[in-house]
């Protein structure tokens, strides 16, 4: 579709087989590659990249036979670490045809780290905390990639709903507002909930307040953005008087705790190299969210009117 001034072989290139291309989707999920094998099993070239920011003032993507910049596509940049981005996502959909696959990997281990921060008193290994009767697990993905679950913690008078495969994807856009996205871009959710949770499970309340959680967990790749600590977001029927809800990082949560320093404060794992931040769901008032974005109100304000906060499970 180039104009042949555009091209680097004027002549034209063959038509490939369509046996020999790929699309490489990148972890994210907001960009493509499409790759060409070679007869060589361990070569291949990059064909064309459709990267994050596509869309943006006038760009679209880069095309290996591209020679000039055009509305259509850009020259492929020698750029190492948009290749090695590449790579590092293929080897990571192929993960998914072996066993164990990756969730089957990190669900464990999100699960242990919950279950020592959440139930301290049990000190049985991993396969007994699994089946605490204070842990119940179930699925939030519909049957649909990714694989995603919550789990719940409860006492007599609090709750705690937490995500569980949220991290196995890093969030989409994350690097075009922050020069270290791997610091910022994989997350778990959770949300704590007080009430007579030992004489009932409250199920309509804890129905939706887990399906509004749920729905909040995929929100970044519906939309192709992030969730990060501080930002705010719609939250109904949670709280009497909250129709919002401000996302707030545990270590924030855990510096504000009047409990001693404690092995169960631990953050959870790493995934691929990069941090899981768990972001706690603290809902807020209309005011308070427009008091937020306008700086007139911090996050340690928010937290500091609400006593809920005073103690760390």
């Amino acid at each position: 579709m180039l104009p042949r001034t555009h091209t680097l072989n004027r002549e034209g290139q063959p038509i490939p087989d369509p046996q020999d291309l790929r699309i490489v989707w990148l972890e994210e999920g907001n960009g493509a590659a499409l790759i060409e094998s070679g007869s060589n099993p361990d070569s291949h070239t990059t064909l064309a990249i459709i990267p994050p920011w596509s869309g943006l003032e006038g760009f679209h993507g880069y095309a290996a036979e591209c020679a000039l910049e055009s509305p259509l596509c850009w020259p492929m940049p020698d750029n190492p670490r948009l290749d090695q981005r590449i790579e590092r996502a293929s080897d990571f959909w192929q993960q998914f045809e072996s066993t164990p696959d990756p969730f089957s990997l990190l669900q464990p281990q999100i699960l242990s780290a919950y279950d020592a921060r959440f139930t301290p008193s049990i000190q049985d290994d991993t396969a007994d905390r699994q089946h605490s009767p204070n842990h119940k697990y179930f699925s939030i993905d519909g049957g649909k990639f990714p694989p995603r679950g919550m789990v719940s913690y409860q006492d007599s008078n609090e709750m705690i709903l937490a995500t569980v495969g949220l991290s196995l994807c890093p969030q989409p856009a994350v690097e075009l507002f922050t020069d270290d996205p791997r610091n910022h871009r994989r997350i778990e959710l959770a949300i704590r909930l007080t009430g007579d949770f030992g004489n009932s499970d409250d199920p309509p309340r804890i129905e939706q307040v887990g399906s509004q959680l749920s729905g909040l967990a995929g929100y970044p790749w519906r939309h192709f953005t992030w969730l990060g600590n501080g930002h705010t977001c719609s939250l109904v029927d949670v709280e009497p008087g909250c129709d919002s809800a401000l996302l707030v990082h545990d270590a924030i949560i855990s510096n504000l705790t009047t409990e001693p320093a404690s092995p169960y404060l631990a953050p959870l794992p790493e995934f691929r190299g990069d941090p899981i931040n768990l972001l706690w769901v603290i809902p807020i008032t209309i005011i308070e969210q427009q008091g937020l974005q306008n700086t007139k109100i911090t996050i340690d304000e928010v937290l500091g009117s609400r006593s809920l906060w005073s103690r760390s499970w």
